[in-house]
């Protein structure tokens, strides 16, 4: 029995034996830690997108913390979802924000960015759920006929040939 671990992900408690520990760090399992580390890096994504693609920050320039309030009001979508969106959104974003007279600082740019986007995120959000759907579809009918396929292949092969052979004996 190994020592008492907490989970970095979800935060309960196990053994060390049991749990994945990985960058001197314990997490449940391996898909845990790989959900997470896919999280972050949309995360970081999105933050990137919006400082340099759509504000103009260069690597490295702090940003207003008003961005991460803004993201975590999103937080009920996905993240590729909220990345998709922006992307989507991003000429729309840049014609809008570029208008000089009508925004003092980044901290209207950003209220009205986040506007277009709320516009717009529930109509991603119903697509991306439909490709997903659609997706799981594709795969239970690739499951379903592997399955069909390998129980008439077992049909075939399970047929009983030994009456003939005690006829020849006899």
């Amino acid at each position: 029995m190994g020592r008492r671990v907490k989970c970095q992900v979800t935060g309960e408690y196990g053994d060390s034996e049991t749990f994945v520990k990985i960058n001197k760090k314990y997490y449940k399992s391996q898909a845990i830690y790989d959900v997470d580390k896919k999280q972050k890096e949309l995360w970081s994504q999105i933050v990137s997108f919006i400082c340099e693609d759509l504000l103009g920050y260069t690597k490295g320039a702090t940003f207003p913390t008003l961005i991460t309030r803004k993201l975590n009001e999103l937080n009920y979508y996905d993240r590729e979802v909220i990345l998709e969106t922006f992307k989507q959104c991003r000429e729309d974003i840049l014609y809008w924000i570029s208008r000089a007279d009508k925004f003092d600082n980044d901290i209207g740019r950003i209220h009205y960015m986040f506007a277009i986007v709320k516009g717009k995120i529930n109509d991603v959000d119903r697509v991306w759920k439909r490709r997903a759907e659609q997706t799981s579809r594709l795969q239970n009918k690739d499951v379903d006929a592997i399955s069909s396929f390998e129980i008439k292949n077992n049909k075939f092969q399970s047929k009983d040939i030994s009456k003939w052979l005690e006829d020849d004996e006899k």
